[in-house]
């Protein structure tokens, strides 16, 4: 019956979210910031454990890898990658005084890293818990020093408050997010309406079709049936004559609104051959115009 295509379905494959344009810009980013990351990982790759090295080796490849899995991963796996990079981090940042061997105190070279996890903050919390949380993960590292060494190293003093400031990453892809909801959300409307108007298109070819078949077809039968005066009885004859004067009247009841197209109606239909004797009209209602079916039915 339809021709007309369904809308597509939020969160379908063929469509990108708003959480998943923002995961794959971050996961960008984050990429980017590891392979600049690699050169201070390998020099101070000695001032960890083996342990806390290979935790982080692995952490810095779950951000290479959410590149590719940003757009095919299903929604709830991708939104379980996507809080495994923040805990690792927050891990690693917490586990950095026990793994250190250097014992001089140096900076986690992991800690480059925090801007993409506390990034990923935005897809997994409300944005009022991001920030927060984005200030948390700034200071796990000193923190975690300080409630083991009881001191905190001077390096690891300046940096803080730039990883305090790692919050503005949270504020710009809050914006960004939000911006893209409301596009997907207009794009949805979008659709829907261009749904309704090929639904509609539709249906009004289906009620054309239906109004054809009355035309060519019921219509015919009806007077034929008629005009029948021999061989058919009066139970045949006079519904079909009342048939053909509602159909003649544009299809009104009482109490109904309604018509059938004008050029449509039942006219005059010929018992006889055209022109010749005999040629009493069956008129259907108000009939103004030849019925197109009886001529096929009758004289065919």
């Amino acid at each position: 019956m339809t021709g007309f295509a369904a809308p597509r379905v939020a969160g379908a494959s063929s469509s990108i979210t708003a959480d998943r344009r923002v995961g794959l810009l971050i996961a960008l980013g984050g990429s980017a910031l590891v392979l600049i990351t690699v050169p201070v990982a390998i020099e101070r790759w000695g001032d960890a454990a083996g342990w806390w090295n290979v935790a982080a080796v692995v952490l810095a490849a779950l951000i290479l890898v959410l590149v590719a899995l940003a757009r095919t991963v299903p929604a709830r796996a991708l939104r379980a990658f996507w809080a495994t990079i923040p805990a690792l981090s927050l891990a690693l940042a917490l586990t950095w005084p026990l793994a250190e061997t250097s014992g001089a105190s140096s900076v986690p070279w992991v800690w480059e890293l925090e801007p993409v996890a506390v990034s990923l903050l935005v897809l997994l919390v409300r944005w009022q818990w991001a920030l927060v949380l984005s200030q948390a993960f700034a200071l796990a590292v000193p923190v975690a020093i300080w409630a083991v060494q009881g001191s905190v190293p001077l390096d690891v003093v300046l940096q803080t408050p730039i990883h305090l400031g790692n919050m503005a990453f949270v504020a710009v892809f809050v914006a960004l997010r939000r911006q893209l909801q409301q596009l997907a959300r207009s794009e949805r409307d979008a659709e829907r309406r261009e749904h309704g108007r090929l639904e509609a298109e539709a249906a009004a070819a289906e009620q054309q079709r239906f109004v054809s078949i009355v035309h060519d077809e019921i219509l015919s039968t009806l007077v034929f049936a008629g005009r029948a005066a021999e061989g058919v009885g009066s139970t045949l004859v006079a519904p079909a004559r009342r048939a053909l004067g509602f159909l003649g009247a544009g299809g009104r009841r009482p109490g109904r609104s309604g018509r059938l197209d004008r050029d449509a109606r039942p006219g005059p239909c010929r018992t006889g051959p055209p022109h010749g004797p005999g040629d009493e009209p069956v008129r259907g209602g108000h009939g103004a115009a030849p019925c197109r079916g009886c001529c096929r039915v009758g004289h065919g």
